[in-house]
């Protein structure tokens, strides 16, 4: 049985010492400028070349949501794996090891209450991204449709940095040499996102981690994802779980 209160308070402390870290710092700077740079630049070409090229025309920032934030998906998984994959190392450097094993909490409260921390984390810079594009575009005229930036932000983002993470985490306690465990890390991750360029149409779904298969093309008229859409999101959050148990499963701590 996991217990609430125990799971909320290390995901608090996991957040605090998140917060700490340069490299957090780094990749949510790095993902937040590109992501922003990339909607000038779209908005910049559709603002000043639409009127002389069709081609360019149609290439309106306001449906592009998937375009651009895709840069900052996938500088972040990135991030997350430099985040998430010194969960044992840390402990035994700062030497709280002992400690933390010592603590009646259960492995699988422990690597969840960690996962919502830092995924917390990890999901705030994303929001406040948004707000800001949302606001440039504002004042630039035209702002990105919302429905679309709601969408990316909550159905297409969540599961996506929870399967990163969670994959993480199994890989790095598996593997337990943090260098090993990146590369390994970094290949099924390049591996997944080149199986998508080459699966049939109806595998798609499978190697599909933004959920862009499944969204469709925004509608001002009707903003909506198709059923298979929330299905594979859904399974990509499921996946996800079984990925943080059979972590909690091999935690190499007393339970």
């Amino acid at each position: 049985m996991i217990r609430t209160s125990v799971v909320l308070g290390i995901a608090r402390a996991e957040a605090r010492l998140t917060r700490r870290l340069a490299r957090y710092w780094v990749f949510a700077s790095i993902a937040s400028l590109l992501g922003i740079v990339f909607y000038v630049y779209y908005g910049a070409l559709h603002y000043f070349l639409s009127a002389y090229s069709p081609t360019i025309a149609a290439i309106n920032p306001r449906y592009l949501v998937g375009a651009f934030g895709f840069y900052y998906l996938a500088i972040y998984a990135i991030g997350l794996v430099f985040l998430g994959f010194d969960i044992r190392a840390r402990d035994r450097r700062e030497r709280m090891a002992e400690v933390l094993d010592a603590l009646p909490v259960s492995n699988l409260e422990l690597l969840t209450g960690r996962f919502l921390g830092l995924s917390l984390m990890s999901w705030i810079p994303l929001v406040a991204t948004a707000v800001v594009i949302f606001v440039i575009g504002w004042f630039w005229g035209e702002p990105v449709e919302s429905w679309s930036l709601v969408g990316f932000v909550t159905v297409d983002t969540v599961p996506a940095f929870a399967f990163v993470l969670a994959l993480t985490y199994l890989v790095t306690l598996a593997v337990r040499h943090r260098g090993l465990a990146t590369v390994v890390l970094l290949a099924l991750l390049v591996g997944i996102g080149v199986a998508g360029l080459f699966l049939p149409i109806w595998l798609n779904p499978i190697a599909d981690l933004p959920g862009t298969f499944g969204a469709g093309f925004p509608s001002e008229i009707l903003p909506v994802i198709a059923p298979v859409g929330w299905t594979q999101r859904l399974g990509v959050l499921l996946l996800a779980a079984a990925l943080l148990g059979l972590g909690s499963a091999i935690h190499p701590r007393i339970d």
